[in-house]
């Protein structure tokens, strides 16, 4: 039985909600908010007794998607004894925990056994279950694929608790998601693919919360510009409020394998239009409650294949590159997260430092393009 209650779980929708068929690149950034420190966390306090990564792989049940759900809600209870954020931003703090809309399916797949069904939509729009699987596959791909960096300590059980609390945490109402979604016969989709995006929360502008390490958009939070000048001035002073963060871009090619499928190269851009067209719908519903437009969205990559099909599709552009103009917070440099961002000292892990790029492109760009490719 589930530390967390839930009633039937079939897919919960709310507003804005999509489904789909059809195969990505990597990360675009990680949730970079929250601190693990040996001095709070120590090795003692360890919860897991083998890797998770190694015990729950797809395809997934509701039986192991209950478990992992247990596993979440145990570390954010430990973590969040000390740093209340870990408990207070957990997604299942936002998600439906009992059945809603299911979302209607805009392509279906005519090989039943390769179904994939695109869903989107606000945290709401996702049960507990759901996302406990969703952040679990994403984290473990995450790690495997060397996206957390070449150096992660892959089979340290210490350094993946606190990467997962890292994962589960740093959520909020203003969070949406888009995921492609395996079901193949079993009783719960498997992820093959996933984004999101999240609102800002905070008024002041993105030039005076950028390397700020409370900041709910993650690229502001892991990543500080050493000469903010180089910000064009129409996004510096834009509030955060009228600015997205997309992040958490992920391909599992180990699903993938598992289906059989063959159109991969196809699914990560898709599953990127589909949350361009997803936040479409979401800023029509705040002009029609009169609230102040979305105008940027912003991210970060270490991959130039994220980069090129971002530029190509929305006009993205690079504002910063991993040099001495942009260098990571101590928010990120201190925790697990120093493995894919890297550290200002030397001597310590320096991940994809000087490959990251922080990017910009308006709101108005990501929803034409992908509404654009995906009527192609």
């Amino acid at each position: 039985m589930s530390l967390y209650q839930h009633s039937k779980e079939q897919l919960v929708a709310g507003s804005g909600n999509f489904e789909t068929v059809v195969q990505i690149p990597t990360l675009l950034t990680i949730a970079a908010i929250l601190q693990p420190n040996e001095a709070l966390f120590p090795q003692e306090n360890l919860l897991l007794d083998e890797n998770p990564f190694e015990k729950y792989q797809p395809p997934y049940t509701k039986e192991s998607a209950n478990e992992l759900l247990d596993l979440h809600h145990a570390i954010a209870l430990q973590y969040g004894a000390v740093s209340p954020e870990y408990l207070s931003t957990s997604y299942f703090k936002f998600t439906a925990q009992n059945d809603a809309t299911v979302a209607t399916p805009l392509i279906s797949d005519h090989e039943s056994e390769n179904e994939v069904r695109m869903k989107g939509g606000a945290m709401r729009a996702f049960t507990a279950l759901e996302l406990a699987v969703v952040i679990h596959e994403q984290t473990r791909v995450y790690v495997e694929a060397d996206t957390m960096g070449k150096e992660f300590p892959k089979g340290n059980l210490k350094a993946i608790q606190d990467l997962i609390a890292i994962m589960i945490s740093g959520f909020d109402p203003q969070t949406y998601h888009m995921v492609a979604q395996h079901w193949n016969g079993y009783d719960f989709p498997t992820p093959v693919a996933g984004v999101r995006s999240t609102i800002g929360t905070s008024e002041e502008a993105i030039i005076k919360q950028q390397g700020n390490p409370h900041s709910n958009l993650s690229t502001l939070s892991a990543l500080e510009i050493t000469d903010p000048s180089i910000i064009p001035p129409e996004l510096a002073g834009t509030q955060c409020t009228q600015v997205l963060c997309v992040g958490r871009y992920f391909k599992s090619n180990p699903a993938m394998e598992h289906y059989h499928m063959q159109v991969e190269n196809k699914l990560a851009a898709v599953t990127l239009f589909y949350m361009g067209r997803l936040i479409g719908k979401v800023t029509t519903e705040r002009e029609l409650k009169k609230q102040e437009p979305l105008e940027w969205a912003i991210f970060d990559t270490h991959s130039l294949g994220v980069f090129a099909l971002t530029r190509r599709s929305f006009q993205a552009k690079i504002v910063a590159r991993g040099d001495a103009t942009l260098v990571p917070t101590d928010a990120v440099s201190e925790t697990v997260l120093v493995h894919h961002y890297g550290s200002k000292n030397p001597e310590e892990p320096q991940g994809y430092r000087q490959q990251i790029i922080w990017c910009c492109m308006s709101v108005s760009n990501f929803v034409n393009g992908s509404n654009k490719n995906l009527e192609k």
